[in-house]
């Protein structure tokens, strides 16, 4: 039986891949028999499995959208590969139509993480046509995407053949780099966090993620007199300076940390010094029926997660400490709840959150994508 060869085109940047990592998904697939390549930017960290080939390509220097060359040097390389399956997202829905010419045999995957988000300006209104023309090409053999909810949402609003093959896949964490037996204890001494109960988000820092409201918790806590709480945020965005003006207008700022984006492989290292993740997304169409990649590397690191009551939220693990809302007191009483619990209480939520992760490792989340390839898609 000959390997199957199966090509992931992303625009994610491998270099620091904060918020962006579903892309190691592809690291697994040669467990399920696939000769794997994936074109990407940025300088690719990982040592390379067997059966595992990375493309890079270069950043756009250009101001166009850097799908636009990144597209066309996609083209160059993948037609020249002749690959069975090729799987892209929305916005690289123009290289796979140009593949298809050359290569009328491959099969082509869209895989859809995420519904257009931050749409008011003009890329974002630019945004949600490319997503809506990519849904209804008619070259992709299949659809994947991360959530049920999700999947249905978008059939309806954008009227999807309902012939086309689908399936979900949610996001998830690499258990080879999400190992709960990190010691930590250099990096609290190192930002004199000792003494600190850590609260720590990480990701893309846009101003819908709830992350005003969680720095305004800390007045909360603070006016209830419990000043050991500091808030870690690692990543950059759009929001990132407001997000340090406006801790410092409620005169928090002392007690909130701004880290700059890390390679990925560091990330495991920053939540294991942490007590606590969260994940204060409002209930918003953008965020509702997402699988927030944060959620499964904390609960895979053994931290529980405080997170709003919105169904990308539920039904994942006890240790997801679910709050009605995003509201700053709501927050600070969820941050209290688990802070106030004795360390046998807190040693069993940790035991749970590292059982529950096991299910959503990027390796389970590869056999059920191989499983569609093999059987739906080739």
């Amino acid at each position: 039986m000959r390997k199957f060869s199966v090509g992931f085109l992303r625009g994610a940047d491998f270099s620091t891949s904060i918020g962006v990592s579903d892309w190691r998904i592809a690291l697994y697939m040669p467990e399920y028999g696939f000769e794997t390549w994936i074109f990407g930017k940025g300088e690719f960290l990982e040592e390379c499995p067997k059966s595992f080939h990375f493309i890079k390509v270069a950043p756009a220097r250009i101001p166009l959208p850097q799908t636009i060359p990144m597209s066309y040097q996609f083209v160059g390389h993948a037609s020249n590969l002749s690959l069975d399956v090729i799987i892209c997202n929305p916005s690289l829905a123009m290289a796979s139509g140009v593949i298809k010419k050359s290569n009328p045999n491959t099969k082509f995957i869209l895989d859809i993480r995420s519904i257009p988000v931050e749409t008011l300006s003009l890329a974002g209104v630019l945004n949600r046509l490319n997503f809506y023309c990519s849904v209804r090409c008619n070259h992709f053999d299949a659809i994947t995407c991360i959530s049920q909810e999700m999947l249905d949402e978008i059939i309806d609003n954008c009227h999807v053949n309902p012939g086309k093959q689908m399936r979900v896949w949610g996001s998830g964490y690499d258990p080879v780099l999400f190992d709960p037996s990190i010691d930590a204890s250099s990096i609290r001494q190192k930002y004199g966090w000792t003494d600190k109960f850590i609260v720590m988000f990480h990701g893309t820092l846009s101003h819908s993620r709830g992350l005003f409201e969680a720095i305004r918790s800390l007045t909360e806590l603070i006016n209830l007199g419990i000043e050991d709480v500091i808030f870690v945020i690692v990543g950059q965005g759009n929001a990132r300076k407001e997000l340090s003006e406006y801790a410092k207008s409620i005169s928090v700022d002392d007690h909130v940390y701004f880290l700059p984006p890390v390679p990925h492989r560091d990330i495991p290292h920053l939540v294991a010094a942490c007590d606590m993740g969260i994940d204060p997304l409002p209930d918003h169409p953008w965020w509702r029926h997402q699988s927030s990649l944060k959620v499964f590397e904390y609960l895979a690191m053994g931290k529980p997660v405080l997170a709003t009551d919105i169904p990308c939220h539920r039904g994942i693990s006890d240790a997801v400490w679910i709050v009605p809302d995003n509201s700053p007191i709501l927050l600070a009483n969820g941050i209290l709840d688990y802070r106030g619990l004795s360390e046998k209480s807190k040693s069993e939520i940790q035991k749970e959150a590292i059982s529950s992760a096991s299910e959503y490792s990027w390796r389970a989340r590869a056999g059920i994508l191989a499983d569609f390839i093999y059987t739906r898609v080739l």
